[in-house]
């Protein structure tokens, strides 16, 4: 009797073990933030689609790793134009290189481009939005004033769950920023 006693007991014991020891209490994964090692940002003049001015980020390792990034702008800004911007995202690291910028689109309700300006460059406007209707930034509008210097400061955040129509650069996590400095406006 004892022995049975024993045995009853001592499976009660695993089958408690192993009830908790579900896997359905484990928490899902969090989204991971995206590694991306170049940022190309194009304006075109909306008045002359010849005036291209393409502004590039480079860091090899990205922005956890020992090197740091170069900047490169192809040309000046004209001066009193608007220009339609363009923004591409990519994670070199791999090969065949991974266009980060259609993960951003498709993930649009979680991220957003942040952009700041100084000197005789302005943001106008955003020209794309999540399906809430929520910026997102791939795409927008800036303008030039009088001829002068400028600087841009892109700054690309994942808001998973807290993106609103009113969230700001300080809110989520920092997936790449990049800072433009000694732009030309002319």
């Amino acid at each position: 009797m004892k022995t049975i006693t024993k045995l009853l007991l001592s499976l009660l014991c695993v089958a408690v073990l192993l009830a908790g020891c579900n896997k359905a209490d484990d928490p899902a994964p969090a989204n991971e933030e995206e590694l991306i090692t170049d940022v190309t940002v194009t304006f075109t003049n909306r008045a002359n689609s010849a005036d291209v001015v393409t502004m590039t980020f480079s860091d090899p390792d990205g922005a956890d790793g020992p090197q740091s990034g170069t900047t490169n702008i192809s040309g000046n800004l004209t001066a009193s134009a608007t220009y339609t911007v363009t923004i591409k995202f990519e994670n070199k690291s791999e090969s065949p290189a991974e266009d980060v910028t259609a993960e951003v689109r498709e993930e649009g309700a979680e991220h957003q481009v942040f952009f700041s300006t100084t000197g005789t460059l302005s943001f106008q406007s955003y020209g794309d939005q999540d399906a809430s209707g929520n910026p997102i930034g791939l795409t927008s509008t800036f303008g030039t004033g009088i001829a002068g210097t400028a600087t841009l400061k892109v700054t690309l955040k994942h808001q998973p769950g807290i993106k609103t129509a009113s969230t700001t650069v300080s809110d989520g996590e920092t997936d790449v920023e990049v800072d433009f400095t000694g732009i030309t406006i002319q």
